[in-house]
């Protein structure tokens, strides 16, 4: 879809590859409430428009490697970071993954990143062999996909530390897509 790429590449978000149709629409928040669709003119498709300037400016801003001003979060049970081709998630695990000594047990982190590299699975296999273990944390669908061959974990101070290489490396702005993580 020419056009549709031709609009991304201008808003800045050059080299995307768009398949069959494409809708653009627009949406406006009043104060506490929630997201109302509102009109987008034939007008607003253009390089010139404000919207466009104001998208093209912050996507050229995100990509000039800002860093300090990369999204990042923490959580009840995890906090996150970025560079411009990893996210680090840091999962709390509060001494769930310990074994009887006190010591880290790689053995019983299960970590997994979704079919499509869409999702961040962390459970722990419980020590009891009745028991099926706890997950630790889910979250899915992430922002944007990520190369589980490139991803990796490691136990640091009792926590589980989840390296995950971005596919498209970009700025994400948030961790998760739709608030899903449990």
């Amino acid at each position: 879809n020419s056009r549709a790429e031709a609009l991304a590449s201008a808003a800045g978000l050059a080299g995307l590859s768009i398949h069959g149709d494409a809708f653009v629409g627009r949406t406006k928040a009043q104060h506490g409430q929630q997201h109302k669709n509102v009109g987008f003119t034939l007008a607003d498709m253009g390089e010139a428009s404000e919207w466009c300037a104001k998208a093209r400016a912050a996507h050229v801003a995100a990509s000039a490697g800002h860093h300090g001003d990369m999204a990042s979060g923490h959580s009840e049970g995890y906090d996150w970071n970025q560079t411009d081709d990893e996210v680090e998630v840091r999962v709390k695990c509060g001494g769930l993954g310990l074994d009887k000594g006190g010591r880290a047990s790689a053995q019983r982190v299960k970590v997994g990143y979704g079919a499509r590299g869409d999702a961040l699975v962390v459970r722990v296999d419980s020590a009891d062999s009745d028991s099926d273990g706890l997950e630790l944390l889910k979250l899915a669908p992430l922002f944007a996909r990520v190369d589980p061959d490139g991803c990796a974990w490691t136990l640091d101070e009792g926590d589980v530390v989840v390296t995950m290489e971005k596919v498209d490396p970009r700025p994400w702005t948030k961790l998760v897509l739709s608030g899903n993580a449990h």
